[in-house]
């Protein structure tokens, strides 16, 4: 739990991280099999205002990667009486992306400062937009990695298009 703060005031809402890593066994590269990125206005757990959710178990029914939103919603109610679902807007698993192209840690920060929930130091959108740089390309050589044919399809259409 991270106290989202730059001074010594009291941190007025906290960031949960939390990663789950194993050794890839198609690559033997260290990979992250969980993930997990939540909002909270205290440090208790369990009372998620939102979170975004990674995890590749291939027994969940779920996208890989989602959000999960914590609120009331009428139309969600209506909608439920409808078709007999029994669904509150927490339960639903909002897909973001999917393995490869899903939301930062970088993402969530930028995020609660944009909307106004903390404060930033100046310098705080290069140390993010680094950091960013750093996660997308590691997801990039891993996209690759899994799928050479597009790659190698762009890079010769890049190298057909300089050579005329």
């Amino acid at each position: 739990m991270i106290p989202l703060t730059i001074s010594q005031a009291p941190a007025r809402c906290f960031l949960y991280a939390a990663w789950t890593l194993d050794i890839d066994s198609e690559s033997d590269r260290l990979t992250v099999t969980k993930s997990k990125f939540a909002l909270r206005n205290d440090d208790q757990e369990g009372k998620d205002i939102f979170s975004y959710e990674y995890g590749t178990d291939p027994d969940e029914e779920y996208p890989e990667a989602h959000l999960h939103v914590a609120g009331e919603s009428p139309l969600l109610e209506q909608l439920c009486e409808r078709t007999g679902a029994d669904k509150r807007l927490r339960d639903l698993h909002f897909p973001v992306g999917g393995r490869r192209f899903r939301p930062s840690l970088e993402d969530v920060i930028e995020m609660l400062v944009a909307e106004g929930f903390v404060k930033a130091r100046p310098g705080w959108e290069d140390a993010i937009d680094a950091s960013r740089r750093a996660f997308q390309a590691g997801q990039l050589r891993a996209a690759i990695r899994q799928d050479l044919g597009p790659a190698r399809e762009e890079l010769e259409a890049l190298d057909r298009e300089t050579a005329t």
